[in-house]
């Protein structure tokens, strides 16, 4: 089906081809001919013309004699006239007077000359058409007038059947040429419709042949046109399958292996419930198994619901209320000192839920990783266009080629493996919340100095209500309140008066600390 599709396609196109040029041609030809027939009858018509001016230019220069009647200095300047006119093939002039044909050029047909008499009493000169026994005739009369009256006149007749029939032969010559250059160019439309059609016919083939199990093939790309642009789509294409269907696998392998642990648990201990003393000592280990899968699916459902359209639900968000608000959560995360070092008052728009989950599980992986002693800091900024959310830790650090790896499903750092800590989704989910905002995560590391996670976001236009307008304030208009009791800097961020703690070995922010140690920045695709 698909190649019989493909071949009507290219029929499609050269019969489309043929009749384009077949009624360009066919146009080009009739057109042909009535500019023929039109330049025809004009020179018919100066012919004829002609005959009457030199009749005039005679009689005007010879003046009838003396005592001579009107109708005899018609009949004898008509009687000389014929007699010293040579007239052309195909021309003939008949001398008429009183409505009869007394003096003709040459033998014209009778029923041409039994016509005269419609002429007449003419005064102007007249053309007209007619049809005699020797085909169709253009006759032009041109009357003598002597004392206000008809003397006399000439009839001049062309018989024009002889030049419509060369006319004729000479269109029929060029419909001929014609043909010839339509089969000419018909046979060419069809080797250029094959050769441009081949490169899709090979990318059909190659679409048929392809299976989820093999995505290597590519075609090679040829020239610069739109077929070798549309090759080069499809190639894009297939690497982005190909790498799809190679995370997908990996996906699988990763999750059903972090699901096989649990299971292989859960199995193990309900081997042994006929024993209720044993059953009763993992009822514990069993809730955490269960308790482990089911964050592991969930967070599963969270990353396939951020592909969709309404994941986020965008509101205005005062940023100054929202750290505020974070900061008891954070500390019911881990033994750690959590610190609330900056933030700026201002207005943004983001979906507070999601916003909250991305910066509790950067929280909660900043904790797994510190000691329970450490101090791990957040704050916000806004900066670049934007708003900066970041946490930070004095912990055990990423390695440089780490960073990239830590963002990716079930991906971990190699230095990063203690046990109880979540299936490696976490910073995936940060990305996803970051990318669904339109923003990106930020990572600066160095190994055995801790971490900066930023989640930099867009500014977005706000509603145009009249709270938002009232609330709606930047970091370069308005300086920082402090609501917690502690001290403002100059630069208007607010340092928290809550636990205290050595924020000295922090790492510092991106681009307000040190450039050493090893920086990534993620942006989400």
């Amino acid at each position: 089906m698909t190649a019989r599709r493909r071949r009507t396609a290219g029929a499609r196109i050269v019969t489309l081809v043929v009749v384009v040029v077949a009624v360009a041609l066919a146009l080009t030809v009739l057109v042909l001919r009535q500019l023929m027939l039109r330049d025809l009858d004009a020179r018919i018509d100066r012919s004829l013309v002609q005959e009457t001016m030199e009749l005039n230019e005679f009689v005007a220069s010879n003046g009838p004699a003396e005592g001579e009647t009107s109708e005899a200095f018609a009949r004898r300047m008509l009687t000389s006239y014929l007699e010293t006119n040579v007239t052309d093939a195909g021309e003939s002039l008949i001398a008429v007077q009183n409505g009869e044909a007394f003096l003709q050029s040459r033998q014209a047909p009778a029923d041409l000359t039994s016509l005269v008499a419609r002429f007449d009493g003419l005064t102007e000169p007249q053309f007209t058409d007619e049809t005699s026994a020797a085909g169709g005739v253009r006759i032009l009369v041109q009357p003598l007038i002597v004392d206000g009256r008809q003397a006399g006149a000439l009839v001049v007749s062309s018989f024009v059947d002889a030049e419509y029939r060369r006319v004729d032969s000479t269109i029929r010559e060029a419909a001929a040429v014609a043909l010839a250059a339509l089969l000419v160019s018909s046979g060419l439309a069809w080797f250029v419709v094959r050769r441009m059609m081949r490169p899709v016919g090979l990318l059909a083939g190659m679409a048929r042949d392809i299976t989820e199990h093999d995505l290597s093939k590519r075609l090679p790309v040829q020239g610069t046109d739109e077929i070798a642009s549309l090759i080069e789509s499809f190639n894009r294409m297939l690497d982005r399958l190909e790498q799809a269907l190679d995370s997908q696998r990996q996906f699988l392998d990763d999750a059903g292996h972090e699901l096989r642990t649990p299971l292989t648990v859960v199995r193990g201990h309900l081997e042994l419930a006929d024993d209720p003393e044993k059953l009763a000592a993992s009822r514990d280990v069993l809730v955490g198994e269960v308790d482990r899968m089911s964050r592991l699916v969930e967070d599963l459902i969270l990353l396939a619901k951020s592909e969709e359209f309404d994941f986020l639900r965008h509101e205005p968000v005062d940023v100054d209320d929202f750290m505020r608000d974070l900061l008891p959560r954070l500390e019911r995360i881990g033994p750690q000192q959590w610190q609330l070092v900056s933030t700026q008052p201002g207005i943004v728009s983001a979906d507070p839920e999601r916003l909250t989950q991305a910066m509790l599980n950067l929280a909660a992986n900043a904790a797994r990783h510190s000691e329970d002693d450490s101090t791990i800091a957040v704050g916000a900024a806004f900066e670049r266009d934007g708003l900066s959310l970041w946490v930070r830790d004095n912990g055990e650090g990423i390695a440089h080629d780490d960073l990239e790896r830590i963002f990716e499903r079930f991906g971990r750092a190699r230095n990063q493996q203690r046990p109880g800590g979540r299936a490696g989704l976490g910073l995936a989910i940060v990305e996803a919340i970051a990318d669904a905002h339109g923003g990106r995560v930020e990572v600066t590391s160095r190994l055995g100095a801790g971490s900066t996670f930023t989640i930099w976001i867009p500014m977005e236009p706000l509603p145009e209500t009249e709270d938002a307008f009232d609330q709606t304030v930047t970091a370069e208009l308005e300086p920082a309140t402090d609501g917690f009791g502690g001290d403002t800097d100059p630069a208007g961020s607010r340092l928290a008066s809550g636990p205290t703690g050595d924020t000295s070995e922090l790492p510092a922010v991106p681009g307000t600390g040190s450039g050493e140690g090893s920086a990534r920045t993620w942006v989400g695709s």
